[in-house]
């Protein structure tokens, strides 16, 4: 009995809260809200994760044992600065027999050209003799390659973002070694969902980046990649880069893996008396009108029904509104058959 008491007493606060100022229990109905934008300006968010533009992973040509690897993960490296090197000793003795080959092959060559020139041997003789020179200069050449392509260097400066081998392990041909990224050169990958990607096709937009270490500011970015398809039926796949004067990587500590969020931001003066509301706002319309919307009184907590007047659909559930609305307005997007002129509604968050 007494655990019963205790029990009600505990819900009095949430009955007293539906009560009205008459004694009367009322009842406020959830109602999911949409704030109705203006179609001259308007900007949708998206999540992002920033990578580099300028990426590579460095591999030897050659198989053999890492001798020297002295950079770690995380590492400052300039440009033509030595990265890592495998066994030269193979390739050093190599070297050294086509190196004594090609110079045997070259004096045999100059011999050769003083005798054809005496006519003192056939000119067959000589273009054997020529052949192998060629062939054994040839090999020289690739020799002294071989023995170049045992070091790595760095193609461009930048930060080692990872590395994949050990000192004194074999590598194989064009198994990358570590992974060199430009950190000044930073994008954003991110997802545009199916239903926005008529906002690509207007022609006053710009997009801007916002990294999450640094949400007061944004900066100017473009599109780099952008296919008009959706390869997994997640959305479209988009990369911005930025594009802006005011991003200095020494000011501003960004690096790949970072998140993100990139914004789409439209400005179209052709339709500043346009705003647009999800298809599932609508109702059956009012007399004289077509269509019709819960406005939702923030003053009262109540819904009103309000004639619109409808135009384009775009995208997959939106649709642009002509007359009726004003941008701030706060419409009823579920359930809008259930509603009754005047009732009060509770804002889902």
């Amino acid at each position: 009995m007494k655990r019963h008491i205790i029990a009600a007493i505990a819900a009095l606060p949430a009955l007293l809260s539906c009560t009205g100022k008459s004694g009367v229990v009322t009842f406020s109905r959830p109602v999911k809200l949409y704030e109705v934008e203006s179609m001259r300006f308007f900007e949708r968010n998206y999540p992002g994760v920033v990578k580099s533009e300028r990426t590579s992973n460095l591999a030897f040509k050659m198989s053999g044992q890492l001798v020297k690897l002295n950079v770690e993960n995380g590492q400052r490296v300039a440009k033509g600065e030595f990265i890592a090197e495998i066994d030269p000793i193979d390739y050093n003795l190599q070297l050294d027999a086509a190196r004594a080959a090609y110079i045997n092959s070259k004096s045999q060559l100059e011999r050769y050209s003083r005798l054809i020139a005496k006519q003192a041997i056939s000119q067959q003789e000589y273009e054997s003799v020529q052949a192998a020179y060629k062939r054994d200069k040839s090999n020289f050449d690739n020799a002294m390659s071989m023995v170049r392509e045992t070091k790595l260097y760095a193609p461009f400066s930048g930060i080692i973002e990872r590395r994949y081998v050990d000192n004194y392990q074999r590598v194989q041909p064009s198994e990358p070694v570590v992974r060199l990224i430009d950190p000044e050169a930073l994008e954003v990958d991110f997802t545009l969902p199916e239903n926005n990607i008529d906002l690509m096709k207007s022609g006053d937009k710009q997009f801007y980046i916002t990294f999450e270490a640094y949400p007061a500011t944004r900066f100017k970015a473009k599109v780099t990649k952008f296919v008009d398809a959706s390869p997994d039926g997640s959305g479209v796949p988009v990369t911005v880069a930025l594009d802006d004067p005011s991003f200095d990587i020494r000011k501003y500590t960004v690096r790949p893996g970072f998140s993100a969020e990139v914004t789409l931001s439209i400005v179209n003066d052709d339709a500043a008396d346009i705003t647009a509301v999800p298809v599932t706002a609508l109702r059956g319309g009012l007399t004289g009108s077509a269509d019709s919307v819960w406005i939702y009184n923030k003053r009262d907590s109540t819904v009103t029904l309000h004639g619109v007047t409808t135009g384009e659909l775009f995208g997959k559930d939106m649709i642009s509104v002509t007359d009726g609305l004003v941008p701030g307005d706060e419409v009823v997007t579920a359930g809008v058959y259930q509603l009754v002129d005047g009732e009060k509604g509770r804002p889902l968050r």
